[in-house]
């Protein structure tokens, strides 16, 4: 038999003080953030632009993958296997069992004013 647990996430607020120099220091260092992202989003955007250009001339030529000096351009058309929980409790398996906990790298979430999702940045 399964047991129900319950996941409860906390968040503790701590109020800091700043320098003058920190403040201007961490404001720059979150500008500059700021304006790289919203490069890296036009660039992304003339991206798909050019990959869908090329996938046309791909799928023209009636092939799944080409070689053209020294680039390469492949359709890759993959199929996702996942775990079906529900399948599995009603069968009778204790998920607990099969749980295991692994340490992920750390890393900075920059969240920039408006933006809900954030980035993840690895150092």
């Amino acid at each position: 038999m399964s047991t129900l647990s319950t996941t409860v996430e906390t968040t503790t607020k701590e109020e800091i003080k700043l320098s003058p120099k920190q403040r201007v220091d961490l404001r720059a260092g979150l500008k500059e953030y700021e304006r790289i992202q919203e490069q890296i989003h036009l660039l992304e955007e003339q991206k798909k632009g050019v990959v869908a250009q090329v996938r046309k001339i791909r799928e023209s030529l009636g092939v799944d993958s080409i070689k053209f000096e020294g680039f390469g351009c492949t359709n890759v058309a993959g199929v996702q296997k996942s775990y079906d929980k529900k399948k599995a409790l009603k069968d009778g398996v204790n998920l607990d069992n099969y749980i295991s906990y692994k340490p992920k790298k750390a890393y900075e979430k920059i969240t920039l004013p408006g933006e809900e999702s954030s980035s993840r940045e690895d150092e």
